[in-house]
């Protein structure tokens, strides 16, 4: 099977050490609350593997209506 991967790069700063962050990422219920990009967006994290070969689906939208799903594929993490 032919693998294509390609990087997306987002920038955001926080006053916080990466060593923080990285365990605030790999907590779903600290990530659900400072990943929404606006105060109006909810994301719900159901199933979150963050490791190589692991995946993660949420769902995000308002908080009357998580109309999208969002499904990640960790091939590589470094």
């Amino acid at each position: 099977m032919e693998v294509h991967q390609e990087t997306l790069l987002f920038g955001r700063e926080f006053s916080a050490t990466p060593d923080c962050l990285f365990k605030a990422y790999l907590d779903p219920k600290q990530r659900e609350v400072w990943s929404a990009p606006t105060p109006e967006t909810v994301i719900v994290i159901n199933e979150a593997d963050v490791q190589t070969g692991g995946c993660e689906i949420a769902r995000c939208g308002s908080t009357e209506n998580l109309s999208w799903t969002t499904k990640v594929a960790y091939h590589s993490l470094v």
